[in-house]
């Protein structure tokens, strides 16, 4: 009985001492993560400047993210737009960008001149001039008054390159801290850097450039040298000097080979050329293809300019549009609070006021049919609207064609009201009318009585 229950228990602790499954030696229980050790900053250098798919993984976000540049309104935008090309902001955000994703953390000093020290908060409203913009790697600033997590407790960070050091205040800064991890994971860190990409895909590399450089060695063996020597076990067999014999026969053929650039060989034997069979070098790196698309975050179109062909279109277009919807988030967390950031500094330092609607523009542009195809259909769906009387054909006019072409149908009552009035006055002049009739018809009733 007690073996049948200790049987029991082995099943349903689903135990298997062949496949080890739920043993000390199952792979999958005794799988588990902990911190490797940090990467030097040589190293994920040495990676990003030689490996061109490590470097796209890390290019990649910041740059299609700033590929177009945001919109915004203002009366003195070409003002704004000159003062931003001056001080190289949409570079300077894309090299910011970049090494906050490859060492997990970078600073951006804005060099605005206030009056006051740049240890103290700046005053947006007196900046005299914003001279420029500087890139400072994330390591070398740190909090002056660190909380648990790093954060300063008064705003400031000491910035210390070689033997100097300055004191700066976080309203004169952008920082980009890279992965949030954990209080205590920051806390071992190096300045305002987090976690970083390459941490998370450096591994994953490595596999795809040893299966790529796999695959170049066996596919460069594309035609291999087969020798069919006359009764060559016979040979090995009964000929006592066998070994000087073959020697003498592989000498023969190589030095035709070299000197004839050709093979010579017996009559008896036989040589060609076989072409071996390689048609598993896909399923050697296509496993980390995925497993690269996975850790990356990047579609399997846009990071390796393929689809994979699967449940998708074989244009990847799902892919790309959930990649836009993916920079567009990006955009939001990394860029959008440090752009108007700046933009603050801008106006304050020309004398204008703040702008308004900064918005990054959209990503998916249509194709020339697709508008048409789209306008199509609102027109049918405004000609049913209009002749319900929920829309007015001005309404349509004003809101959809009057510049830009606009989804969106802006309400305006004045039309309501100037049809009311036209058709109180069609009454009126109606009813003038009919009583002017009337009367006529009465006074000549009248007269032929």
């Amino acid at each position: 009985m007690a073996i049948i229950e200790k049987m029991k228990n082995r099943f349903d602790g689903f135990l298997n001492a062949i496949s080890s499954i739920g043993t000390s030696s199952d792979v999958g229980a005794n799988t588990t993560f902990s911190r490797s050790s940090r990467l030097s900053e040589t190293y994920i250098d040495s990676i990003y400047a030689e490996s061109a798919i490590f470097a796209k993984i890390i290019d990649l976000y910041p740059k299609t993210a700033l590929g177009k540049w945001i919109t915004y309104n203002h009366d003195e935008s070409e003002m704004i737009d000159e003062k931003i090309a001056e001080l190289g902001l949409i570079s300077l955000l894309t090299k910011a960008g970049i090494k906050d994703r490859k060492d997990g953390g970078a600073v951006l000093y804005c060099d605005a001149d206030d009056g006051q020290e740049h240890d103290t908060k700046l005053n947006l409203e007196n900046i005299r001039a914003f001279n420029s913009i500087k890139l400072i790697e994330g390591r070398y600033v740190e909090p002056v008054n660190p909380d648990r997590s790093r954060n300063p407790k008064d705003g400031l960070y000491r910035i210390q390159a070689g033997g100097d050091s300055v004191v700066l205040h976080e309203s004169r800064l952008l920082i980009f801290s890279g992965i949030e991890v954990s209080e205590d994971y920051v806390s071992n860190n190096l300045g305002v850097n987090g976690s970083s990409i390459s941490t998370r895909i450096h591994k994953s590399i490595a596999r795809y450039e040893m299966g790529l450089n796999n695959v170049s060695s066996l596919s460069s063996k594309v035609l291999v040298g087969v020798w069919k020597i006359d009764d060559l076990n016979g040979i090995i067999e009964t000929d006592d000097d066998s070994s000087s014999n073959l020697k003498a026969r592989f000498k023969a053929k190589t030095l035709g080979v070299s000197m004839a650039n050709d093979v010579v060989i017996d009559s008896m034997d036989n040589y060609e050329l076989l072409s071996p069979n390689l048609s598993g070098l896909k399923d050697i790196i296509t496993p980390s293809e995925r497993d690269l698309v996975a850790v990356s975050g990047i579609p399997h179109t846009v990071l390796l300019g393929e689809s994979p062909g699967s449940s998708m279109s074989g244009a990847g277009g799902s892919q790309n549009s959930d990649w836009n919807r993916t920079i567009s988030t990006y955009q939001m967390e990394k860029y959008q609070a440090p752009i108007e950031k700046v933009l603050a500094m801008i106006t304050g330092s020309l004398g204008l006021v703040p702008v308004q609607d900064v918005k990054f523009p959209p990503l998916e542009i249509p194709t020339d049919k697709e508008r048409a195809e789209t306008q199509l259909i609102l027109a049918n769906a405004d000609s049913v609207r209009i002749a319900d009387d929920i829309l007015h054909p001005r309404e349509i006019r004003d809101s959809r064609y009057s510049g830009e072409f606009s989804f969106d149908v802006m309400l305006d009552e004045s039309l309501y009201n100037d049809d009311l009035d036209l058709e109180r006055l069609i009454d009126e002049s109606e009813q003038a009318k009919k009583k002017s009739l009337d009367t006529t018809s009465e006074a000549g009733a009248g007269a032929s009585i």
